[in-house]
């Protein structure tokens, strides 16, 4: 299988057209198009400057709408679509639903990227591309770090999870990989929690 790494800032603009312009450089075309940049800031929103805003917001959702566009501009371009399609993947989080204080900016981003897929899917229905989001809950990746060093953080966050386990990267993965395979050519504009639970209320358990 063919594999190339290129770097960018997802939160500018520029650097997204050419990470898309050196992908059709290297392959020819793009069939699938996973947007995973994600970064996020424990403040509250007294202390949240508009870089802060501005940073989150950039990298969390106008990145994503940036590559997205790009994406799609080559993909009405080309011939012999995928079987099933060709495919926009989003990577949310459960806070898309889920308020998160203290992390407003990310939150905010999070929804938004729920909308804009929803939108997208809707609007390019008939040019045989889906758009899907993948949410997950807690995690073990970098970004979540605390979990794995402070036992008490973990503690009170295994509460919140009724499979009573944080996720591991593969789990997430598995759902982008069958998103992007003919399997999922009729699944368009939905969103799949990869949350062990979290978006069912756990507090409400028997």
């Amino acid at each position: 299988m063919q594999q190339s790494t290129i770097p960018a800032d997802i939160s500018v603009e520029s650097e997204c057209i050419n990470l898309i312009e050196k992908t059709i450089e290297h392959f020819g075309r793009i069939d699938v198009l996973v947007n995973n940049a994600g970064i996020q800031k424990e403040i509250s929103i007294e202390e949240t400057t508009l870089d802060d805003w501005y940073k989150i917001i950039a990298v969390d959702l106008t990145g994503p709408f940036v590559c997205s566009r790009e994406a799609i501009k080559q993909m009405g371009k080309q011939q012999n679509p995928p079987v099933g399609g060709y495919c926009i993947i989003n990577i949310s989080s459960v806070h898309q639903t889920i308020p998160k204080p203290h992390f407003v900016p990310y939150a905010t981003s999070k929804a938004g990227i729920e909308m804009m897929t929803k939108t997208m899917a809707l609007e390019l229905a008939k040019k045989n591309i889906r758009a899907n989001l993948v949410a997950p809950g807690a995690i073990d990746t970098d970004m979540n770090k605390t979990l794995r060093d402070n036992k008490e953080v973990l503690e009170k966050v295994l509460k919140q999870i009724p499979i009573n386990r944080i996720g591991n990267p593969e789990e997430v993965a598995n759902v982008v990989d069958f998103l992007a395979s003919e399997k999922a050519s009729y699944i368009t504009g939905t969103t799949i929690y990869v949350d062990g639970g979290m978006t069912l209320y756990p507090s409400f358990a028997a």
